[in-house]
């Protein structure tokens, strides 16, 4: 059973398409740069650095640690009613730098702090797509 209820999923675009595909396959790849190798998250047509349209990809690490997060109580649509409450976080990666991702932590309330140390999981939540979530080290089942 997927985490997100009704079969709720991201529609890629042109400009995501290369993350979801890497998802697709259960691979954690933020962009970078072809030219001077920063990373950049979201998926973005060129760099912000260099202004180079060439692209290349990086494995993020299978464990991050949460950034920030919020907590989502109240339903603000009905393909989540029964979902809450759920963990809303900002993951940060060692050696990717200003790079984060914005995700869900399965974990219960009581459990999530700034700081945590969190691995990566894999959610299907359609035949050919997979959601990156993450839950706290050490933590079984997913």
């Amino acid at each position: 059973m997927s985490f997100f209820p009704n079969g709720l999923h991201p529609e890629p675009n042109m400009v995501d398409q290369g993350f979801w595909e890497h998802c697709r396959h259960q691979r954690l790849m933020f962009q970078s740069c072809g030219s001077c190798g920063v990373l950049r998250h979201p998926p973005t047509p060129f760099c912000a650095s260099c202004h180079s349209t060439e692209v290349a990809w990086r494995e993020a690490p299978k464990v991050g640690k949460v950034y920030t997060y919020t907590i989502a109580h109240h339903a603000t649509d009905s393909s989540v009613d029964g979902a809450t409450p759920y963990i809303i976080a900002l993951v940060e990666f060692d050696d990717f730098g200003p790079v984060r991702l914005v995700t869900n932590i399965l974990a219960s309330v009581e459990e999530i702090t700034i700081g945590l140390p969190v691995s990566l999981f894999w959610d299907r939540v359609a035949d050919d797509m997979f959601l990156p979530l993450f839950k706290p080290v050490g933590k079984s089942g997913s």
